[in-house]
Order: structure tokens, then sequence, then C-alpha cells
């Protein structure tokens, strides 16, 4: 994971809080979390074939484009550390375990 991380934080920039605006409007988004989403429309394809998305986020009020990721990447990017917040906020240990057995198993803890 923090591979991806470094590879999108390596490509973000800084955007105006209207262009991220119109993206999340333009059409509805592929994927969403409360803190980023990808773009619904697809703008090209990886090498193995899945469609990448435009993935816009947001960090201390200000607004990021991160570059073009497919919804795998941006499940392990973005949705886990979500996850584990709303966890530790909640305290709940059983959200907490969840979220490691989820992240060590590779797997989506959810999409909205």
């Amino acid at each position: 994971m923090k591979k991806l991380q470094t590879e999108f934080l390596d490509k973000r920039s800084e955007v105006t809080a209207d262009n991220y605006d119109y993206f999340l409007g333009c059409v509805p988004p592929r994927a969403m979390a409360s803190n980023g989403f990808l773009v619904g429309e697809a703008d090209d394809h990886d090498a193995t074939g899945a469609p990448r998305y435009g993935m816009y986020y947001t960090e201390q009020g200000k607004y990021y484009y991160a570059g073009k990721a497919t919804l795998a990447d941006y499940t392990l990017w973005i949705l886990p550390a979500e996850s584990l917040l709303e966890a530790i906020e909640s305290k709940d240990k059983e959200a907490q375990a969840q979220f490691m057995d989820d992240m060590q198993s590779g797997k989506v803890t959810r999409i909205i």
C-alpha cells in the first residue's frame, strides 16, 4: 500500500474547489468516499485492460487530482484509510480487527 500512496502522491496536483466539484458532478462517480472519488467515466485502460479513472481527493481543506487509478488502486489507497479512521474514532475494537484482517487478505473494505 505504501508504494501506491507514494505513486499517487508523486503525481498529485492541487486543484481548485470548482475544478473538484466539476469532476464530481459531471457524471456520477465510479466510486466515492468521504475524502475523494473516481470520475465516473474511464480515461483509458492499464496494461491488464482495467479501466483507469481520474482520482480526486481532499486533505486538510485542499483539493487534489492524483492522476489515473483503477478501481482496485482506489480501494487500496483511499477506502482502507477512511475505514481505519472511522474505527479509531468509534473506538470499535471489532472494526479495527476487521480492518486489519481485510488489509492482510487484500479485501475491499467497502465502496460507497
